[in-house]
């Protein structure tokens, strides 16, 4: 049995369906540092302006907050450091960075058994299937509920924004570098 570290956007649905049987997925709420270290842990990483942009899309469909009037644009919201912030507070776990999850590079590289990459998810499955010997698993087809493609356009960021989002999610990025 694999504990999956589940962050938000990333994949982590997919996968643990993938493996139902195999592997158990952990709350949201539940950090690398809270886990112990049997059974081994996996985790899935993805680019922040992506996950931002998916958990924001995600939110789209959502029933919009009494708050706000109404929804503004992604590069808007991006652009206001007060609502980003109030975005991480009021969606929880959702729009929280990963290093909440793994804390840094080297922690994260000495508690996960392995790492993997929403870009590369299909071969980093295969690899962990092979690795357990769990020959009858097989990853959902995108789209059908427990691989939560979005359906539709998905929401675009200025330059500026995009920049914003980076800024935001510095440590993030230094997290992915470092793995």
């Amino acid at each position: 049995m694999l504990n999956l570290m589940h962050i938000p956007k990333s994949g982590g649905v997919a996968l643990s369906h993938a493996l139902h049987g195999y592997m158990q997925r952990m709350g949201h709420k539940s950090n690398l540092e809270a886990l112990p270290l049997w059974p081994p842990i996996v985790t899935i990483l993805r680019d922040p302006v992506e996950r931002w942009v998916s958990a924001w899309d995600m939110t789209q469909q959502q029933r919009c907050p009494p708050e706000y009037g109404k929804w503004p644009s992604a590069s808007d919201c991006a652009l206001d450091p007060g609502a980003l912030e109030w975005l991480e507070g009021y969606w929880g776990q959702l729009f929280v960075p990963a290093t909440w999850w793994l804390r840094d590079a080297d922690y994260a590289r000495s508690r996960l058994w392995y790492i993997c990459h929403t870009e590369t998810l299909d071969e980093d499955w295969r690899t962990i299937r092979d690795a357990i010997g769990a020959v009858d698993c097989a990853m959902p087809p995108v789209g059908n509920g427990h691989r939560n493609a979005q359906p539709g356009t998905k929401s675009l960021l200025t330059p500026e924004a995009v920049a914003a989002v980076r800024a935001y999610y510095a440590d993030d990025y230094e997290l992915l570098e470092g793995l």
